[in-house]
């Protein structure tokens, strides 16, 4: 991901020797790296701003980015009583309802949005949203949502600041601010959820660039012990008993949260940026399904990890540099072993410029298709790798090989880069010379992402991306992409943020039981975990990802980006209904999928599914269901 030293080459001897200074720029000693006998890399002899032929031109077709409209609030307003009621107060936030609805889908709990406080109140449990302020909803809203309390309901309210639910809620003051930095749990709030790392019970809310921050509402004088305080000293979450029922106040925009989780437009809340944990969103994203599960029931939620295992990893390779090149088959060697499928993203580098000496070139081709044919999957890593890839412009959609010559200049000045280019040239060269299936995942070089990569990932055929990292995205798990961002548009891309990568200090091979560690936090929600190795060099590289599968082999399930994306957008799909006096669940799956994991209301055993061409596993943590399509129904005693 980093920016390597210029070269130019013009002979054989002359290539060899800045292959030996990029080295040196990538691991400061020189003897670690050599690719193995039969894997021979040829240095490209042209002058800078030159390629040699690769004999192809395209693609011919044209890349068309359109512009969607507006997601409708009727695409997840359907649904039984056994989901969580989202009742909207307005819809007029730009980040509003769809990032909570993602979050949602992400997470796996069922739920319906509404207009209508009636059709929430015949919920048990019922989240209002976005705000709760004297003008969000009538008196009869507010006399009806309470009934329902004390009737035995669970409301859960974002950033209520109303004087007229300040007794359903239990506080005497509410005071709106965007200048609270940050939030902590007390440790009451493990009666309901499990947070206890560090950094789930205090969670960061302030912009440290100086932006605008996140908008809260902080309580005094409360009926009850608060469950979280803000830094200032007021209370940020309370809990009110009611009846048979309970009222929450979360005084924190989820909806604001869950839009910067997923647009990356954290301004830099998170306390890192990779290689550790930053579980801003996960946190009360958890709180969420915990109160919905206590609250409802009959609560049925979906697992976010294939096969019911703890943890998804995906190892992946950014193939960058000259040399990863030849080391990349030793990688494929040990992974083809250890039986783990890995994704290997590969840079089409057809021209030496400021960064690198050109590696995708003809006479290399024979060892491309050779590492293409022993990868699971093969993704495409860009063309030019640069820097400024996210202030390219959009481009034409009608770049093509061999016309599009990209040229990094220095670490500030791309020439000649388009976003469509990027996207459109190295998808082409990859799937036109390599002889590999069509080309779906994307990463781009040094994670720099265009807010528009959405709807130019569509438009360029592409279908999965990880051009993230999670802690910059303040979730561990895979999210919907929206257009541009702006969680107005959906689209049918996901995103698959990175976890671990390789060119933080210290070495790799040293952070092996940092690594571990936080693999271990993540199990404990089914988290993802991406790994992101550059073969540059084979030695400490290898031995951590030795140490990486040999540890959680067993425990985690391993996949290539398209295999978890395919199946996590199968997943996103599923509906989820319970039906508590007949005891069943209906779970219809509009796309095939396998492996998905239940788990079921409390206290139902497990009696049958119907048709029966399905089938119900118990596992440890719920029911695991195979070769689900279409609608199903689970019987339970």
């Amino acid at each position: 991901m980093k920016t390597r030293l210029v070269a130019s080459a013009t002979t054989v001897a002359a290539a060899l020797l800045i292959a030996a200074v990029f080295l040196w720029d990538r691991t400061g000693s020189f003897g670690v790296w050599g690719p193995r006998e039969h894997d021979v890399i040829e240095e490209t002899a042209t002058p800078v701003g030159r390629t040699d032929s690769l004999g192809v031109s395209g693609p011919q077709e044209h890349s068309i980015v359109v512009e969607g409209a507006p997601t409708p609030i009727e695409t997840y307003a359907n649904g039984g009583r056994s989901r969580l009621a989202v009742l909207l107060t307005r819809t007029d936030k730009g980040w509003g309802w769809l990032a909570f609805a993602h979050a949602l889908k992400s997470w796996g709990v069922p739920f319906m949005l509404t207009r209508d406080w009636r059709a929430a109140a015949a919920h048990r449990v019922i989240a209002v949203f976005p705000d709760l302020t004297d003008a969000g909803l009538p008196a009869e809203a507010r006399a009806g949502l309470e009934t329902a309390v004390r009737g035995g309901a669970t409301l859960i309210a974002v950033n209520p600041s109303a004087a007229s639910w300040k007794d359903i809620f239990g506080y005497r003051e509410a005071k709106s601010s965007r200048a609270r930095g940050t939030w902590r749990f007390r440790p009451a709030i493990r009666e309901l959820a499990p947070l206890t790392h560090p950094k789930e019970t205090t969670v960061p809310l302030t912009w440290l660039t100086g932006g605008r921050d996140l908008d809260t509402v902080g309580y005094s004088g409360t009926a009850e012990p608060p469950l979280a305080d803000f830094d200032g000293g007021s209370a940020a979450m309370l809990r009110r008993h009611l009846g048979r029922g309970t009222a929450y106040a979360i005084g924190l925009d989820l909806g604001q949260l869950m839009h910067v989780s997923h647009s990356l437009r954290d301004e830099q809340i998170e306390r890192s940026y990779t290689n550790d944990y930053e579980p801003a969103a996960d946190v009360f994203m958890r709180l969420i399904a915990e109160l919905y599960r206590r609250g409802e029931p009959a609560a049925a939620t979906l697992g976010t990890v294939p096969m019911g295992k703890a943890l998804s990893v995906l190892v992946t390779h950014d193939i960058d540099y000259l040399p990863s090149v030849g080391n990349s088959t030793a990688y494929e060697d040990y992974e083809r072993q250890a039986g783990i499928p890995a994704t290997y993203f590969l840079q089409t580098k057809h021209m030496t410029d400021f960064s690198d000496a050109a590696f995708f070139i003809p006479r290399n081709l024979a060892l491309m298709r050779q590492i293409a044919a022993a990868a699971p999957e093969l993704a495409s890593h860009s063309v030019a790798h640069s820097r400024q890839f996210a202030k390219f412009p959009m481009g034409s959609g009608q770049e093509r090989y061999p016309s599009y010559q990209p040229r990094v200049m220095n670490k500030t000045i791309t020439e000649g880069g388009t976003i469509l280019g990027e996207l459109r040239v190295s998808k082409f060269l990859l799937e036109a010379l390599l002889g590999v299936p069509p080309i779906v995942s994307f990463r781009p070089g040094h994670l720099s992402d265009p807010y528009c990569l959405p709807q130019a990932l569509r438009a360029a055929g592409y279908l999965y991306s990880s051009a993230s990292t999670a802690n910059n995205s303040l979730t561990h798990l895979p999210y919907r992409l929206t257009e541009s961002r702006e969680s107005r548009v959906e689209t049918p891309l996901y995103e698959f943020p990175v976890t671990i990568e390789d060119e933080a200090s210290p070495v790799l091979s040293d952070r092996l039981p940092q690594a571990l560690a936080l693999a271990e936090t993540l199990s404990g929600y089914g988290g993802l975990f991406v790994i992101l190795i550059h073969p540059d060099v084979i030695k400490g590289k290898l031995d951590f990802e030795k140490g990486f599968i040999t540890t959680w082999k067993e425990r985690a399930w391993f996949g290539t980006l398209s295999q978890m994306g395919a199946w996590w957008a199968a997943r996103d799909a599923v509906e989820v209904d319970a039906n508590a006096a007949a005891k069943t669940v209906t779970v219809s799956a509009m796309k095939p999928i396998d492996g998905l994991l239940l788990r079921a209301p409390t206290g139902w055993k497990f009696d049958r599914i119907e048709p029966s061409d399905a089938a119900a596993e118990q596992a440890p943590d719920g029911l695991l269901l195979r070769r689900l399509r279409g609608t199903h129904t689970l019987h339970f005693l």
